[in-house]
């Protein structure tokens, strides 16, 4: 018989790396100049006004759900301004786990 006990817990491992993933290479977006150019996430034109989206750099997020842009720019913009403005790869990549797996349904 097959134990399905932990399916759950494995799922939301499984969808924690998926998330990881795609911030790794929205990072690599924004501040790697090799990524290739049609991949490259745009960073929303914050107003004067809005003081408290203006601390962090926040992805503009297009029409298009079905693409990596959209995906990756949903997931970052959920996480927190020192995460998202961490220009280190290594160290966004560590502080972005650790948030992904403090935070399992954040996104």
């Amino acid at each position: 018989m097959h134990d399905d006990t932990n399916n759950g817990f494995e799922g939301e491992q499984a969808q924690d790396n998926v998330e990881l993933e795609i911030l790794k290479l929205a990072h690599k977006s924004l501040c790697d100049e090799a990524f290739p150019e049609y991949l490259k996430l745009n960073l929303h034109q914050v107003s004067a006004y809005n003081l408290r989206s203006s601390i962090a750099s926040v992805l503009s997020i297009p029409r298009e759900t079905a693409s990596f842009q959209h995906s990756a720019a949903t997931i970052f913009n959920k996480l927190p301004a020192a995460i998202r403005n961490n220009s280190d790869y290594s160290s966004f990549c560590r502080s972005a786990k650790r948030y992904l797996l403090s935070n399992p349904r954040s996104f």
